[in-house]
């Protein structure tokens, strides 16, 4: 913000003695709007247009702390979660056959499942929408979920992935594979089903002001496009289980490194 130069102002400046001064010359001096942020002419430019150049470079700018700031000024936060137990079925992705997936490269089986564009089913509870009211932000994302399945198979899968704003993190995917067995070996948990518990971290830096999304998705085995249940081709998936989970984020300003 640069110097504040009343003699702009409307009402005559500066006050001689002689001068008769009214409330509204007053209320000008200290609220007019300025005509331009680059020369204010009253004392409303300290409202809002206060930045590194009106530091004291004093002792006493070492001592500001978090309570001289406005709440929101450079820190905010949100979360969403759920406790219930929410069921996904196979039916919901007929024709993910994610069998075939470990046999691409494996550049792509670690990737987003090029094959299968739109199919991941969002979560109630890992999903959130915020907005960045400054220029830039650095976000810290954090989540935990408990989730389960009954494949029969080692390499049938329920996956959740991770999404910043609608496009997949290649890094951030987790699976629950064979989770029963038919078999009589008590070696293979015959009987019992497993689960996973997931707690990840995303940092994002530089998110631009605006409107964001981060979500986990869920993307499991439904088999080919003709399999029915009727046909000979039953599912090794049928069902997923999402147990607990949640979902935080923490966004933290960045300094403008040329205060205008």
């Amino acid at each position: 913000m640069p110097d504040i130069n009343l003699s702009l102002s409307s009402p005559p400046f500066p006050v001689l003695t002689t001068s008769l001064i009214s409330g509204q010359q007053i209320s000008q001096w200290m609220y007019q709007p300025a005509l331009s942020p680059a020369d204010p002419d009253s004392f409303e430019a300290v409202n809002g247009w206060l930045d590194a150049d009106n530091v004291d470079t004093t002792e006493f700018s070492e001592k500001l702390s978090r309570e001289m700031t406005q709440r929101g000024s450079l820190v905010q936060a949100g979360g969403v979660g759920g406790t219930s137990n929410l069921d996904y079925f196979h039916d919901w992705f007929v024709g993910v056959d994610m069998v075939d997936v470990e046999d691409l490269q494996p550049s792509t089986s670690r990737g987003d499942y090029a094959s299968w564009p739109g199919r991941y089913l969002a979560t109630p509870g890992l999903g959130i929408n915020f907005y960045i009211p400054w220029a830039t932000a650095d976000v810290i994302f954090r989540w935990n979920i408990c989730w389960t399945g009954d494949s029969d198979l080692p390499r049938v899968k329920h996956s959740y992935r991770a999404f910043i704003d609608g496009a997949a993190i290649i890094s951030q995917r987790r699976d629950v594979q064979q989770v029963i067995d038919t078999g009589p070996s008590p070696a293979q948990y015959h009987g019992n089903f497993k689960g996973r518990l997931w707690s990840g971290h995303r940092i994002e830096v530089g998110l631009a002001k605006g409107w964001h999304n981060f979500s986990l998705q869920l993307l499991m085995h439904g088999g080919p496009e003709d399999q029915t249940d009727a046909g000979q081709d039953v599912p090794d998936a049928k069902q997923t289980r999402v147990r607990l989970r949640g979902l935080r984020y923490v966004a933290f300003k960045k300094p403008n490194p040329s205060p205008e």
